[in-house]
């Protein structure tokens, strides 16, 4: 028993149209469950700046606590509150010396610009 040609292109269609339903559907699927984990699992460095600390690590954007909302990128910036003293001198982002190797936080000069200059090998990076 033969279908007639009108017969077998609705069926084709109706097949294509499920077909794109299908991937439609997959392809949402997939973006919706790994939408959601791309910003939580932002990595960053931070040091603090608190000399007798010196704490160095490594946490997710989402962990950091902020005072104030300031911009702790900033060098005069209040920062985050640090993991190991407690106070709130986490900064950030800290630079790493070319040379020594050594984390360090960007200051800002005697002309007011900003001194890229590691302190403990006047590196400048």
């Amino acid at each position: 028993m033969a279908m007639s040609q009108e017969k077998q292109k609705t069926l084709l269609a109706v097949l294509a149209i499920v077909a794109t339903i299908a991937a439609v559907a997959l392809v949402w699927s997939s973006l919706v469950r790994t939408r959601g984990n791309v910003e939580t699992d932002i990595k960053t460095a931070v040091l603090c700046a608190n000399p007798e600390c010196g704490y160095y690590g490594e946490t997710s954007l989402s962990q950091l606590e902020d005072k104030g909302g300031t911009d702790a990128g900033s060098p005069e910036a209040t920062g985050f509150k640090c993991p190991k003293c407690g106070q709130y001198t986490l900064r950030a982002n800290p630079l790493m010396c070319s040379k020594c190797k050594k984390p360090y936080l960007m200051r800002i000069g005697p002309t007011g610009a900003y001194d890229r200059t590691c302190p403990r090998c006047k590196t400048e990076n």
